[in-house]
């Protein structure tokens, strides 16, 4: 084989590679948030829903801030979805739902003892995930008809 052509089997092999991660990435990002979408109505940002979606996927079990920071921003995305900007998402939520009477809870989950002020992550309660099963839809799927 010569050289030019082992080069081009190199590329194809690493092409393909590419494309074998990008789709393990995409499906280990929807299964963290999956593809649904919440009620206009609720008047929820992107990143509001993905943080709820978020909650949702994970059924009732807690979802930690890295979980919760690749749920709305996502593995590749240089914003790392801080504390600050969590707890934000999270302010706007409750207070969208509770504006329009939604009664959806998000449970705050301490880290402990030492850190009781720091939420080690959030979860849903079992009323809450039937609230919003009920009301998600599923997502058109992009650049499609």
């Amino acid at each position: 084989m010569t050289g030019a052509a082992a080069l081009e089997t190199e590329n194809r092999r690493l092409r393909d590679e590419v494309a074998t991660l990008r789709e393990a990435l995409r499906q280990a990002e929807e299964a963290v948030c999956p593809p649904l979408c919440l009620p206009a109505a609720w008047g929820m940002t992107s990143h509001e829903q993905r943080f709820l979606l978020a909650l949702y996927a994970a059924k009732g079990e807690v979802v930690t801030r890295f979980r919760m920071s690749v749920a709305t921003h996502g593995v590749m995305s240089d914003r790392d979805g801080g504390r600050s900007v969590q707890n934000r998402h999270l302010c706007n939520i409750r207070r969208k739902l509770r504006v329009l009477g939604v009664p959806v809870t998000v449970h705050v989950v301490k880290q402990g003892e030492a850190h009781s002020d720091r939420a080690a992550g959030w979860c849903l309660d079992r009323d809450s995930l039937r609230v919003i099963g009920e009301a998600a839809t599923v997502r058109p799927v992009e650049g499609g008809t």
